[in-house]
């Protein structure tokens, strides 16, 4: 009996951890979708018509909105994904009528309606959608656990390590 139970919380625990990857796939799927119809539709609309199409209530304008309501949470998907640092790229910002040169990261032009861009944003997808991807199905693979098991004295290691550092230095 106790057998039973013990292979029941490690089949939970695996199928959590898949639930959790994949719901993080479906959230970026959806998006992407959102952000290449918002691109879609803005491309097709002259210069003069762009300004005023974001002003009013119609699907271009709530797909930006949609779009920078959920900036935060792809920020932090980017980010734990791996590919935030290494991903800037020269963003070029209209002030005072000159041009500035600025470095900004990729996924922070999420909401940026500048055509130019829009490249950067959609391979940072493909790659933010394919780390979660694979973190779901490695769910499944028994070299992931037995990794995972052999690591985990060293991850309580490192993590009584950070705690301990913080209590001291506040940090």
């Amino acid at each position: 009996m106790v057998q039973v139970g013990i292979l029941a919380i490690i089949a939970s625990i695996v199928v959590l951890r898949f639930l959790y990857y994949w719901r993080q796939v479906f959230f970026l799927k959806g998006l992407n979708k959102t952000y290449g119809s918002f691109f879609h539709a803005y491309s097709k609309l002259d210069r003069e018509k762009r300004v005023y199409i974001l002003q009013e209530d119609n699907p271009t304008a709530r797909a930006i909105t949609k779009l920078r309501r959920r900036k935060s949470r792809f920020i932090a998907l980017v980010k734990e994904a791996g590919f935030y640092s290494d991903n800037n790229v020269m963003y070029h910002q209209n002030l005072d009528a000159q041009t500035y040169r600025v470095d900004r990261k990729i996924a922070e032009l999420l909401d940026e309606t500048n055509p130019r861009y829009i490249t950067y944003v959609l391979r940072l997808f493909e790659n933010v959608v394919g780390y979660f991807e694979d973190r779901a199905f490695e769910s499944f693979s028994i070299f992931y656990w037995t990794d995972f098991i052999r690591n985990l004295p060293k991850l309580i290691l490192n993590f009584s390590i950070d705690i301990i550092r913080h209590a001291i230095t506040g940090h």
